[in-house]
């Protein structure tokens, strides 16, 4: 087997076990690596199976982060999916890219397009010999959906009997046949043969939670639209809780702490038990010396893919937060980094919440456990499972930064919480030394920081300058008076825009309107066919807050208002594009007016390297 292919297996393992952020990484690079020139161009000679299949699993892969609009134009303009019009799994990623268009939509669009889906199943059936029970009770849910009982109830007993005459011959196959049954009985209301089918999906043990995914999705849409209790009927295929886990830091042989050393062992023992009488997805968490790298190693030991986040670049953070408890904690970090890092297309990965330089700055710490708690937030999500923390804590707050402010906030979301809990008279304090580079410079502060341009004022004439301020600048000024209270500064030269918002919610609101109130004035420049229209990008993160030594007025600088700079000009126009970390904070808030649809890892301008973005909507 060619290392392609090797590496296309790993990749649609990464993709099936539900790692979809980093499914679409790790397909990225192999287009680069086998398929693309140095300009990021397509060489064409190259176009083979393999590519074929990488960029279906890829395509998959954004669909199932929900990004309907992504997937689609993957699916029929980047890699023109729909021209292989033989390959069944292909034109089932299209019929059901529809369908997922039609969850999105209301009213007449989506009856229609419910009932474009369905003809799209149909002809998956019509024209393939094999697997056709479940496209059938895919146009048996679809008409449902939109109201046609009998035709449902015809397709889906059309699908039993495709179920009843199959002889499945692997788990895989069993799970197929069985959740097809339960989905067929769903539609039919028979509730006890789909309880049944959905215990005996669960014993096949198809560990593939992409599939278990996709399956509860689907079941759910039924119970919503008959009013059933869907969590009592699909009890059997739920899929196991993301583990985020957090903890204090041990202290060095001999030094009293809030988790001192000669405790190690019966705190690893409650973790391993934890472990060993819960299912878990995955595992979120940073590496920290004590709690952290004990839960990271008894991850690593049971093959539970493990996502390390740290919040600052690896050197300080070993020195802060590991080096003090002794040797041996840097050499289990150093394996635990070693095991994450070891294979691009492994499970487990390690990241960063920022790599910059730490400053003796607690923020940062703040910042970056919120920001992991936001991602693996974001994947349960994806996952149709919710999110679980699991802390060694002895009850008590320390700087808020630490373990204590990390309970308080799931406990806060109404979130499942199980503590491991740790018996200390010491006060809590600051467990790192001091800062690797002293530095007079003010703490940092977490903002949302917007960047705008317009597209289309190259063009402009010289007629319409005054127009284009008075209009199109004068309406976002307009409208940005009402958030007033909540910008810390703001600016423009020529026909871009520089706004920091003190929360994320009043940028993402913002945003959103403002690219509305646009669409709406169809600004038009003298000659020309097509409306200016505004590229928007948001991100948040810790920046530096003062006063802008030239023109003497508030400002926010650091690197990341650099972020938001260079994915603004490959935000397409209309749009707007928020980073990974602001996703996760609208996620960690559970902002309900607006969703961040996953986009995936986007080349920024200036070789400022991929970003994972999101693109912002208002939710249904």
């Amino acid at each position: 087997m060619s290392k392609l292919k090797t590496d296309l297996a790993k990749l649609t393992k990464t993709e099936r076990d539900g790692e979809y952020f980093q499914a679409t990484e790790i397909a990225y690079r192999l287009l680069r690596k086998h398929y693309l020139d140095e300009k990021g161009n397509l060489h064409a000679k190259r176009i083979d199976e393999d590519y074929r299949d990488l960029t279906y699993v890829l395509t998959r892969a954004v669909l199932n982060c929900r990004a309907v609009d992504r997937a689609s134009a993957l699916y029929y303009k980047r890699y023109k999916l729909h021209q292989y019009r033989d390959h069944m799994n292909i034109r089932s990623l299209g019929a059901r890219l529809v369908k997922e268009q039609a969850l999105l939509a209301t009213g007449d669009n989506r009856t229609r397009l419910l009932k474009d889906a369905a003809k799209a199943y149909t002809d998956v059936y019509e024209d393939f010999g094999k697997e056709r029970g479940y496209t059938a009770v895919n146009v048996a849910t679809l008409t449902s959906l939109y109201g046609d009982e009998k035709t449902a109830a015809e397709w889906a007993r059309i699908a039993l009997d495709h179920c009843e005459a199959e002889v499945p011959t692997s788990s895989v196959a069993t799970y197929y046949n069985a959740a097809t049954a339960a989905e067929a009985a769903l539609v039919l209301g028979d509730l006890a043969q789909t309880v049944w089918e959905l215990n005996r999906a669960a014993y096949a043990g198809l560990e593939e939670k992409a599939t278990r995914a996709t399956t509860l999705r689907q079941l759910k849409l039924i119970c919503a639209h008959k009013g059933l209790d869907a969590d009592e009927i699909l009890a059997a295929i739920r899929i196991p809780d993301i583990l985020f886990f957090a903890g204090h830091i041990i202290s060095p042989p001999g030094e009293a702490g809030r988790f001192p050393a000669e405790a190690e062992a019966s705190v690893k023992q409650r973790i391993e038990d934890w472990l060993d009488t819960h299912e878990v997805s995955s595992a979120y968490g940073s590496l920290a010396a004590g709690a952290d790298i004990l839960f990271a190693e008894a991850c690593l030991e049971r093959n539970i893919n493990l996502h390390v986040i740290l919040p600052f670049s690896a050197d300080e953070f070993l020195q802060t937060s590991v080096a003090r408890s002794g040797d041996s904690w840097v050499h289990r970090f150093e394996y635990c980094m070693a095991k994450c890092s070891a294979e691009m297309t492994d499970s487990s990965d390690v990241s960063y919440a920022t790599k910059d330089a730490f400053l003796n700055d607690e923020v940062l710490f703040e910042y970056g456990s919120r920001y992991a708690m936001g991602v693996a937030m974001l994947h349960a999500g994806h996952l149709t499972t919710t999110a679980r923390l699991v802390a060694v804590y002895d009850g008590r707050n320390g700087s808020g930064y630490g373990t204590g402010r990390t309970v308080g906030l799931w406990r806060e979301h109404g979130l499942d919480v199980d503590i491991i809990d740790l018996e200390s008279s010491v006060e809590p304090q600051r467990q790192y030394p001091a800062a690797v580079q002293s530095s007079d410079l003010p703490k940092r502060v977490p903002k949302a920081v917007m960047f705008g341009d317009v597209v289309g004022f190259s063009k402009l004439r010289e007629q319409d300058i005054p127009r284009f301020h008075s209009d199109f600048m004068g309406l976002i000024s307009g409208h940005l008076k009402s958030y007033e209270d909540g910008i810390r500064c703001r600016n423009s030269w020529g026909d871009a825009i520089y706004i920091v918002f003190h929360d994320v919610v009043d940028a993402a609101r913002f945003g959103l309107e403002i690219q509305s109130k646009i669409e709406s004035l169809k600004f038009i420049p003298d000659g020309a066919d097509t409306p200016l229209s505004l590229r928007l990008a948001i991100h948040y993160g810790p920046v530096f807050d003062g006063v802008d030594g030239f023109i003497q007025t508030p400002s926010c600088f650091g690197s990341h208002v650099t972020h938001a700079a260079r994915i603004e000009p490959v935000t397409p126009p209309g749009v707007v594009y928020v980073t990974e970390a602001m996703a996760a904070e609208l996620k960690l808030i559970d902002e309900e007016a607006v969703t961040c649809d996953f986009v995936g890892p986007i080349s920024s301008a200036k070789g400022f390297g991929d970003m994972l973005l999101y693109a912002l909507r208002e939710s249904p």
